[in-house]
């Protein structure tokens, strides 16, 4: 009532607790403050620095941090072997989980020569991405490059298997390295499919080993392989083209016991009801009518 009947209002008290609780909140914001500070600086640091003396102040600072142990391993390279190794080792166990680190750890040993550190990182790589062809395709290069055939060719087996489109890559990598067959039966014997199969009998016939070619082709057909006309129509006209006909009527034969292309006899068999009689649109489709004529011209030219 007096302080109202002077104008002026009551002055509130603060205890003592609460000023401390105030003053350590204030304190508690300030560290996280510049502890986030600390962390984004050394994160940014981590991402660009090219020495290793640069990397071994920043480990002073936090000796756990895969990134600055791969990092640092990087920055090695070149100069320090030893070292490069330790720290991208060191990387992958304090982060295991990470296909980034194993993949650093990997090239480094490959450079180096160390065939059990090589091995150790790639299976670990194949262990946490078993599905993506690339790795794959990279382990199965350097056993080639490292004379390991073996194991190079069961990779790019695996390989074929995930991802058909590598196959014109294999093929190359491969071609001087075993003999068709050898390559065949490592590579393509279990592959299910047909297609494949079909596109390295082509690979072989357009790098002018026909003999070779034709010798895979009839393990193909042996197979009952499955396989779109439009995959064997290359290899027919490469033969019709080079006048080996004798082997062109035999793929044709072979393409037509397999319904892949119609022939007169098959014709008449839908057209007397002993199939549906959509298969034989279907099985004219798959084969294409430019490339029946020429054949056929060719052939009777040729007196086959």
């Amino acid at each position: 009532m007096i302080w109202s009947s002077l104008g002026a209002a009551p002055r509130s008290e603060v205890s003592p607790r609460l000023r401390v609780r105030a003053v350590l909140f204030l304190l508690l914001v300030a560290g996280a403050s510049a502890w986030l500070a600390v962390e984004s600086l050394l994160a940014g640091i981590v991402t660009s620095f090219e020495t290793p003396a640069t990397g071994r102040r920043l480990l002073a600072w936090d000796a756990d941090d895969p990134r600055l142990e791969d990092q640092l391993g990087q920055a090695y390279k070149g100069t320090n072997q030893v070292e490069d190794l330790r720290h991208l080792e060191r990387a992958t166990q304090l982060s295991p989980a990470s296909r980034l680190y194993w993949s650093d750890l990997e090239l480094a040993c490959e450079s180096a020569g160390d065939a059990q550190c090589t091995d150790q990182a790639r299976e670990r790589l194949l262990r946490l991405c078993p599905m993506s062809p690339g790795y794959y395709w990279l382990e199965a290069d350097s056993c080639l490059r490292m004379n390991r055939l073996d194991l190079a060719l069961a990779q790019y087996r695996r390989l074929l298997e995930l991802d058909p489109t590598y196959a014109p890559s294999v093929w190359s990598n491969l071609e001087t390295v075993h003999q068709p067959e050898h390559v065949y039966e490592k590579v393509l014997a279990d592959n299910p499919r047909g297609e494949a199969k079909v596109g390295y009998v082509d690979f072989l016939s357009d790098e002018g080993d026909n003999e070779a070619a034709y010798r895979i082709w009839r393990r193909v057909v042996a197979e009952a392989a499955s396989f779109p006309f439009s995959d064997a129509a290359p290899y027919v006209d490469r033969l019709i083209a080079l006048g080996r006909i004798a082997e062109a009527v035999s793929v044709w034969q072979d393409l037509a016991h397999l319904g892949i292309v119609a022939t007169p006899k098959s014709a008449q068999a839908l057209k007397s009801g002993l199939a549906p009689p959509e298969s034989e649109g279907a099985i004219e489709r798959r084969s294409q009518p430019g490339l029946q004529r020429r054949f056929r011209t060719s052939a009777l030219e040729s007196g086959v």
